[in-house]
């Protein structure tokens, strides 16, 4: 075109313009992609989204964002190819700014497989980590429980409400308390006999049964019991910590006495002894490293605990139903399982899991467009190379090898450039949990090597191409 008398402005404007209008017709497909997909995403976040096309600074905004996509990606052929002297374009060559613009492709390239393997193990360790809390033992048997909030004056019928429940074959055991875990449990103060220091704890109370349904491990001492009356008033358990913080081994915290200063009730103060140390539980999320623990026994519940056999659990909800519709009609039945109540405390992580999923296969997508390109414009520049080195009998493995090797040296060193990175990022991330799982570097492995895989079989497609064309065609070309 230049020969032809095509001026530079020309080819400027041409180059450009062809580049907007690319971009603003991706940006109407992108619009309504994002049309089709918002109400999945608004009910993924729990927010709702949604485009106002009636505000002019969002169509504004978007307008811009095209435009500005379009110049960017336009400036190339725009201004560097549009700069080249014909004479060098039809012998082939293009100048000097060819390879400095054959180093901003590879580098390009580098970029976004570097991204896409950054995500990969990101994506990989957040699911990691959320397994692991997940099947983490917490010092507790969480299976088939179900929690029951106690509504009016149930509280002061749980004893009947629970021996009536009991009555059922596939409910073993039921507990009646104040914070549990998976719930909150109250922030109190106890100190030491005749001392004004005071040690901040968590604090449940609870009935006789909260240890055996929960299932918790007596590591000193005993539980409460029936039989010994004094425990209604004055019997305490600790958890380890609580024993820990307060300067005693489990052993040496039995028979010990400590007071609670009783939250709600000025000046009041709850003087007992400790019975009994429990085993360490998590009864908060695992973000948060166990936190002293103070059990007692004190007729203020909020909820119920009920234990279930695995056998027909449906039954024994319509079973739990009836029972509540007769024993609380003004209420309406609720219950959650302490599993899922568990589990809704890692909701965010597991939206970031299924979002990173989401971000690192977009990001190999995008990043495989960009190596296929440059594997096509190598093919392309390289066709006389292939026909010759096949009439010298070079086999289509040696050409695709060839043609691959220098792509794949690229996504070496975007695996180098994003290990560093990532695994900053993702110690920071594991830095929120007081329990986490460690860094492997078979995490990091596995991504470039699943990165390198990607991106041979993305590159094997043009270089198979390549390699299978016929000898007589190619050396005719040009």
């Amino acid at each position: 075109r230049k020969v032809a008398g095509a001026r530079r402005g020309q080819l400027v404007g041409q180059f450009l313009g062809e580049s907007l209008l690319l971009a603003l017709l991706a940006l109407v497909l992108a619009l309504v992609l994002v049309e089709v997909v918002l109400p999945a995403f608004s009910t993924f976040t729990g927010k709702i989204l949604r485009l106002d096309f009636s505000d002019a600074g969002l169509v504004l905004g978007l307008l811009l964002i095209g435009g500005v996509v379009g110049l960017l990606a336009g400036s190339y052929p725009a201004f560097f190819l549009s700069a080249f002297r014909p004479t060098s374009v039809l012998k082939g060559t293009g100048g000097a700014g060819a390879a400095r613009m054959g180093a901003l492709r590879k580098g390009l390239v580098v970029a976004q497989f570097a991204i896409s393997i950054a995500l990969l193990v990101g994506a990989a360790v957040v699911h990691r980590q959320l397994d692991f809390v997940q099947k983490k033992d917490l010092g507790f048997d969480r299976e088939l429980l179900v929690k029951l909030p106690l509504r009016g004056d149930l509280d002061t019928r749980v004893e009947t409400l629970k021996a009536e429940l009991l009555r059922h074959p596939n409910i073993t055991a039921a507990t009646a308390s104040w914070g549990s875990p998976g719930s909150f449990a109250a922030g109190d103060d106890i100190r030491l006999p005749g001392s004004e220091a005071t040690w901040p704890t968590n604090m449940f109370t609870v009935d006789h049964d909260f240890v055996a349904t929960y299932g918790l491990e007596l590591v000193a001492g005993r539980d409460f019991r029936r039989d010994f009356p004094s425990d209604e008033q004055e019997a305490f358990l600790l958890n380890q910590t609580a024993a820990q913080d307060l300067g005693w081994s489990p052993e040496e915290a039995i028979g010990q006495e400590i007071w609670w200063d009783m939250w709600g009730r000025d000046g009041e103060v709850k003087k007992g002894t400790v019975i009994g140390v429990v085993q360490d539980f998590n009864y908060k999320s695992l973000r948060q490293a166990v936190e002293p623990l103070v059990v007692h026994l004190y007729p203020s519940y909020g909820q119920l605990s009920v234990r279930l056999r695995p056998e027909d659990v449906t039954a024994s909800l319509a079973f739990l139903e009836t029972q509540w519709q007769q024993w609380a009609p003004a209420w309406p039945f609720e219950y959650d399982f302490l599993d899922a109540e568990l589990a809704e405390a890692y909701l965010s992580e597991e939206k970031l899991g299924r979002l990173s999923s989401a971000f690192a296969g977009l990001a190999v997508l995008i990043a495989c467009l960009g190596l296929f390109g440059l594997a096509s414009f190598a093919a392309e520049r390289r066709t006389k190379e292939i026909g010759v080195r096949k009439v010298l009998g070079a086999s289509v493995g040696s050409i695709v090898g060839l043609l691959s090797k220098d792509f794949l040296l690229l996504v070496g060193l975007a695996f180098v450039l994003a290990v560093p990175v990532a695994y900053l990022l993702m110690q920071r991330w594991l830095d929120v949990f007081a329990y986490r799982i460690e860094l492997s570097w078979g995490l990091f492995a596995l991504a470039g090597a699943a990165a390198l895989v990607i991106a041979f079989l993305t590159i094997s497609v043009q270089a198979v191409r390549a390699a299978l064309t016929n000898p007589t065609e190619t050396l005719r070309y040009e």
